[in-house]
This record gives structure tokens, C-alpha cells and sequence, in this order.
């Protein structure tokens, strides 16, 4: 077993062990929405209404698909999924206001990838001392391990996002080419987000278990994520880390670095510890983390409008 290091996460996470029931509805209007309802019990209930990306796909394989996506994140909040003319909805319920914010992001969650991350020749090194940064946006040269990290300020996490497009066409503006980045929080609530250049083009992962655990044998009993890979993924994650020994590399979910090691030696036995940093308060975090490993893959959807 690798236990590879993580400097952050802060999110509050959710329930365990998922209930899929299928079904179908007459056909609805295209415009798609979240309407909220009080069950008996109290409860809110909501529909989640979503539009497959490729209009090309086969609706039943995207509902099977998405049914096997949600199951992996154990979410006892879906009732029922099923296909409405061209849209899939997801029936959910919870206690408050924030019923669905789960599940909505579980289906948002694509991939899980790795690169190596870009060292030498430092490739962002054009950044230093430039007067044109934007706003809120500097050049961090003292961390060794990643050259030239840049460090965004968002005012708010709903706006990092935004600085982070800014960033990603300043540099590509500056460099004459695109220049693959991806970014990490720093800290919780993501008030500061550091940059990665990459060497190479990220490489999925399959996961094959991705659990939230304790660290026994640390002094601090920190909460990990335990991720266990393919068969196919234990493979491409060995021969990666054979070549990069002594370098960063990145593993990532979707745009978000979770992690940024110095690899020591090569790991092939498909195990992996996400280690949670300091600002990890509560095993919430570790459990949010994995259910979001979890629920990767599956058909791209698009929510097309959220009404309350």
C-alpha cells in the first residue's frame, strides 16, 4: 500500500449505500427543471432533469449508465431515475434547502486522471516579475516542488472558476501556444488555488474502490481515501510513476488536483491513500471525496435550468 500526500480539502459530505428504482412518465416539455415538493414526511422532495450531451446517445444505455454511476456514490437520497422523451429525470429527496446538491454533483463528476507535472525547463518562468498579471493572481517561486506556482485569490469560491479561465487565457496568451493547467485548493474553503503545468496529456483512471478510511498508523489518525485501481489503470499508474521517480505528478479529478506527490518509487500495486491535509476537520470530507471518485464516469449530462 502507497500513501502519497495531500496539502487540502474542505467539503462536508454525505450518506451511504444508494436505492435506484426505474420508471417511466409521459412525455414532458423540453425545458428542464428542479421543482421542490414536501413529502409526508416532511422531506423535500425534488426532480432533477437533465439533457444528454451527445443528443446521439442511446437514452436506455445513458440511463443504465447513470443508474451504476449514482449506485458507486451510495447515495440514499435518489428514489428513482428514469427517461422522459429526450431528458432523464432523477427524483431526490433530503431534509433541507441543499436537497439534490449531492447528486448534483455526483453526475457532474467525470474522470479521474494523472500527468506528470511540467519541472524542467520551468515552463511558466515568463511569469515572474510580469506587471500584466490579473488581479488577484501572483507568482509564487518559493515552493520548490512545483516551479513558478502561480496562486489565485478568488474573492468567493463561486468565483474561482472565473479566475481560473482568466488565468488559463492570460498564459496561454503570453506563451503564443495553450499550455495545459490544472489547479488545486490550497485550503479550505478554496481561498487560494495553486496552478500545475503539465508535461504531457492526463491519463484516465478507472476506480475500482474508493473509500474513506482512518489513518491507524499516523500520529494524527488523519482522515484518508482509499483508491484502489483496474487491473488496466494498476498498469498505466506503474509504468507513470516508474518515469517520473524523483518528480511531481498529478492526480486529478476532473480539472481539480487532488494531489501533487514528489514520486519516490515506482507504485504498481493499484493501491493508492489520499491523505487529508490539515484544514480536514471531519471524515465528512474524506466521505465527500470518495463518493465523488466513486460516481466517475458515465454519460455526460447537462442540468438545462434550475428553478426552486
Amino acid at each position: 500500500m502507497i500513501t502519497l500526500g495531500r496539502r487540502r480539502i474542505g467539503w462536508i459530505g454525505l450518506f451511504a449505500i444508494a436505492s435506484l428504482l426505474g420508471g417511466c412518465s409521459e412525455k414532458k416539455p423540453r425545458r428542464a427543471r428542479i421543482s421542490d415538493e414536501e413529502t409526508p414526511s416532511g422531506r423535500k422532495q425534488s426532480t432533477l432533469t437533465y439533457l444528454p450531451v451527445d443528443r446521439g446517445a442511446d437514452a436506455a444505455e445513458a440511463i443504465v449508465a447513470l443508474k451504476g454511476k449514482l449506485a458507486r456514490a451510495k447515495l440514499t437520497s435518489v428514489t428513482a431515475v428514469r427517461a422522459v422523451g429526450d431528458h432523464i429525470e432523477v427524483d431526490v429527496f433530503g431534509e433541507d434547502e441543499s436537497v439534490g446538491a449531492d447528486v448534483k454533483e455526483a453526475i457532474a463528476t467525470r474522470r479521474v486522471t494523472v500527468a506528470k507535472v511540467a519541472t524542467s525547463p520551468d515552463p511558466l518562468a515568463f511569469l515572474r516579475g510580469d506587471p500584466d498579471l490579473p488581479p488577484r493572481v501572483s507568482v509564487d517561486t518559493r515552493v520548490t516542488r512545483v516551479p513558478t506556482a502561480v496562486l489565485l485569490f478568488p474573492k468567493q469560491t463561486e468565483g474561482a472558476a472565473a479566475l481560473r479561465d482568466e488565468l488559463r487565457t492570460f498564459v496561454n496568451k503570453k506563451a503564443g501556444s495553450p499550455l495545459p493547467i490544472a489547479f488545486g485548493c490550497d485550503d479550505a474553503p478554496c481561498t487560494t488555488i495553486r496552478s500545475y503545468a503539465l508535461a504531457e496529456v492526463p491519463v484516465e483512471l478507472h476506480v475500482v474502490v474508493a473509500e474513506a478510511v482512518v489513518d491507524a498508523q499516523g500520529p494524527l489518525h488523519r482522515p484518508e481515501v482509499m483508491v484502489e485501481l483496474s487491473a488496466e489503470s494498476t498498469k498505466v499508474f506503474g509504468d507513470l510513476t516508474r518515469r517520473c521517480i524523483d518528480e511531481p505528478i498529478a492526480m486529478m479529478l476532473d480539472d481539480e488536483v487532488l494531489m501533487a506527490p514528489i514520486v519516490r518509487g515506482s507504485i504498481t500495486g493499484g493501491s493508492v491513500r489520499i491523505t487529508m491535509g490539515e484544514d480536514a476537520k471531519t471524515m465528512d470530507d474524506a466521505r465527500r471525496l470518495a463518493r465523488r471518485i466513486r460516481a466517475s464516469g458515465g454519460p455526460l449530462l447537462e442540468l438545462v435550468s434550475e428553478t426552486r
